[in-house]
């Protein structure tokens, strides 16, 4: 009965579609606005629910009209943008007009499914995706993933089952599983699903939620000493779902612990960084354990108190006990604290006890820099020495404190130069290029000082012949020196723009579906598509392309680490096409504008960013600085009003584009204050404060001698990496270099 009364309203549909289609398409022309984009497209007969039957050849779609139409990309990604927007009737008008072309159906269909799952008309939505199931290769995996989501959420666990098991793509294999398993549990089939969590989860040993649901079933099928189990694994390691499990526990009364369990759980809290609950845990098990185990949890809450930076707690409590390591962190307890006694005597202790235990010569080489900044030059040449002479393992770390306090605070350039050129000769690592910079610098002042001991014209060799032609901070500092020793500014010439555009797409279903989904909009789904792919890309050009792909994405952090490996090893000819996956322009057009406004060059703030998160918008440090630009809190709240952006909590300072605002204003104001771009980029990793010390502490004749005598060693090396990748920003876009290498300014800024 259902299928005669069926034919007769449709035969009478196409009757009347046929006798009044004129008449429509003849208003539209003269008032495109009179009808709704509901009203214009034809209805159709809908996919059976629950099943997946094909989309039978020929059967009309919505937007099927006999008026030719104009199918172009850019009407396309309009729609996908009106999409982002929630603009969901205009991109649905535009879409509904793709869904007659063989080029486009596919993608309009599953961007349509989205629109109307979205909008909760879960009936056209499951047309559609059956629409994309049976048109589209590429997307038909999602379209099935999306189609279980749905039917899960709708209470189908059936039909959800009877989808979700039809995926092959590989890439969605964790998320199939895990759908097969909630539907499962909705269809009440929870023997099945016990079985397929404890496959799960020997597979995906980090996914506690699982964990978490596992233990929920075995205790309701009084498993009960399996659910303990997984219950204070959860428990212990410190995951965002250890609240619940503990509640799980002290309902079935087991949320007692074992003295080892602790252990392990304060180790965990250690790891994560939350360095108070670590040392309450560490406490509560003090008085529990055995006593050769008592040392261990000393030690471990000495390093909370070092980390909280409670150095006079932290010096008591490695005092207690008797290790070299113990007593190096007790010395550097005290170095933090300024109590130079303490930590003098702490040395003569450590000579006493353990003269040969390279912890003591690292609290040599502290004590020498320390008399050498103090101005004891002799008292700091004869304890480099002794490190010289006792620990051969320190032997380079000497040989540079003795060149540099010859050069940085003699003046002796001829003897620097000496120790320099021993460390060249010895010299295979990273710091090469360091000690060659120095040295060639040591010659040019030693030259120049003789000139005017001796009143002698003879000019000083301005080249030096350098084997190395990487691109670390000391490369661009050799060759602006190279270039220009003459001038007041060591610009490097402007070279040719290195070129940025997308490689040629490989061959293969997988590159196809990354292009598609990327164009879509589905940046995460394809960034798991590449990560997948990365693992077995062995051919330059294809990692070129992934690469590429990978920042349309927006997946930087992963790209950049493996673009900085690539480059060290593949031939030089090849070198500047990987360069642009390293320095990528991350939130460029936020960037950009933000720079504008404030003034500064927008390649500095890239640059720092960079170096500050990789381009992770939810980067949060140990110190709890948060974002792109890794801001404090506090700093963010104080500038907020400045540029009047509003926080309404410290997580919106996660948002890229007030993330951005904030910390380019930041930089900006230190650039205005210290008018150095060097000495703004120390001040925006050490504080201002701490710079202001060390300016009228120390006194340098050049900005590069005081990047190299930064006191702290973290702010020296961030400082380095901030201007190499400053520099290799503006190679890579053919802009001009000004490297550090002049006097301090007379107050007015400059820009490099």
């Amino acid at each position: 009965m259902y299928i005669k009364h069926r034919k007769f309203w449709l035969f009478s549909f196409l009757f009347l579609h046929l006798l009044i289609c004129p008449l429509i398409y003849a208003q539209d022309v003269e008032n495109p606005s009179a009808l709704s984009t509901d009203e214009l497209q034809p209805s159709h007969p809908p996919l059976s629910k629950g099943g997946l039957q094909e989309v039978k050849e020929g059967m009309v779609a919505p937007g099927d009209s006999p008026r030719k139409r104009e199918f172009s990309e850019e009407q396309f990604k309009n729609a996908v943008n009106l999409i982002n927007l929630k603009s969901y009737k205009e991109a649905e008008d535009i879409l509904l007009q793709f869904t007659d072309n063989d080029l486009w159906k596919d993608k309009a269909y599953f961007l349509l499914s989205r629109i109307y799952k979205e909008q909760g008309a879960f009936d056209k939505a499951e047309d559609y995706l059956k629409r994309t199931v049976s048109s589209s290769l590429l997307l038909k995996d999602y379209a099935l993933k999306s189609l279980t989501d749905m039917y899960i959420s709708t209470e189908k666990f059936n039909s959800a089952l009877e989808a979700i098991r039809q995926v092959k793509n590989k890439v969605l294999l964790k998320d199939v599983r895990n759908l097969e398993i909630i539907a499962l549990l909705g269809a009440k089939q929870e023997n099945k699903a016990i079985e397929l969590l404890h496959g799960y989860i020997k597979d995906y040993p980090n996914d506690w939620k699982s964990k978490l649901t596992l233990a929920q079933l075995l205790k309701s099928h009084s498993k009960t000493d399996e659910a303990i189990s997984l219950l204070k694994e959860i428990y212990i390691n410190v995951v965002p779902l250890s609240a619940d499990a503990l509640i799980e526990l002290r309902d079935m009364k087991a949320d007692t612990f074992a003295p080892e369990e602790l252990l392990v759980r304060a180790d965990k809290l250690f790891e994560k960084g939350n360095f108070v609950r670590a040392e309450e845990t560490y406490r509560d098990v003090l008085n529990s354990i055995e006593k050769s185990m008592r040392d261990k949890v000393l030690f471990s809450i000495g390093m909370c108190q070092f980390r909280l930076k409670q150095y006079d707690k932290s010096a008591k409590g490695f005092a207690m006990i008797e290790t070299p390591e113990a007593m190096y962190l007790e010395a550097l307890s005290y170095y933090r604290i300024n109590d130079k006694e303490g930590f003098n005597n702490i040395i003569k202790k450590f000579e006493s006890r353990y003269g040969k235990d390279e912890h003591l010569a690292k609290l040599l080489l502290i004590l020498a820099d320390d008399m050498r900044r103090e101005g004891k030059l002799n008292e700091a040449e004869e304890v480099f020495k002794q490190v010289l002479n006792d620990f051969p393992s320190k032997t380079e770390d000497a040989l540079w404190g003795l060149g540099w306090l010859n050069y940085i605070a003699r003046e002796d350039y001829e003897n620097a130069s000496k120790y320099l050129l021993r460390l060249i000769n010895e010299s295979r690592g990273e710091d090469f290029d360091r000690y060659f910079y120095w040295y060639t610098k040591s010659l040019q002042k030693n030259c120049v000082k003789n000139k005017a001991v001796n009143n002698s014209d003879n000019p000083c060799p301005e080249k030096t012949i350098r084997p190395s032609q990487n691109t670390s901070y000391y490369s661009y500092l050799l060759k602006s020196r190279d270039q220009s020793l003459e001038k007041s500014k060591t610009r490097l010439s402007e070279t040719e723009k290195i070129k940025t555009s997308m490689p040629t797409k490989p061959k293969g279903d997988v590159y196809d579906r990354i292009e598609t989904l990327i164009f879509l909009g589905m940046k995460d789904e394809a960034v798991n598509e590449i990560n997948m792919i990365l693992q077995a890309v062995n051919k330059p050009e294809e990692f070129l392309y992934i690469g590429y792909s990978a920042m349309d994405a927006g997946e930087y952090k992963r790209i950049i680490a493996i673009a900085d490996g690539i480059e060290k090893v593949v031939d030089s000819t090849l070198r500047d096409e990987f360069l642009p996956l390293s320095y990528p322009l991350g939130y460029w057009d936020i960037v950009k504008k933000a720079s504008e406004d404030n003034g500064i060059d927008a390649y500095l703030v890239t640059a720092l960013i960079r170096e500050e998160s990789r381009f992770d918008p939810m980067a949060l440090s140990r110190a709890g600085a948060i974002g792109l630009m890794q801001l404090m809190p506090s700093t963010a709240q104080r500038l907020k009003g400045s540029i009047k952006i509003e926080l309404k909590d410290n997580s919106e300072i996660y948002d890229a584009q007030k993330n951005i605002l904030i910390g380019t204003h930041y930089l900006s104001q230190l650039i205005k204050r210290f008018k150095e771009m060097p000495l703004a980029i120390a001040a925006y990793n050490a504080g201002e404060n701490a710079l202001q010390k060390w300016l009228e502490q120390y006194k340098y004749k050049d900005i590069d001698e005081f990047i190299e005598d930064i006191p702290f060693e973290e702010t020296r090396k961030y400082v380095k990496k901030v201007l190499r990748s400053y520099w290799q920003y503006r190679k890579i876009e053919g802009l001009p270099i000004v490297t550090p290498l002049e006097k301090f300014s007379n107050g007015t800024s400059r820009a490099f």
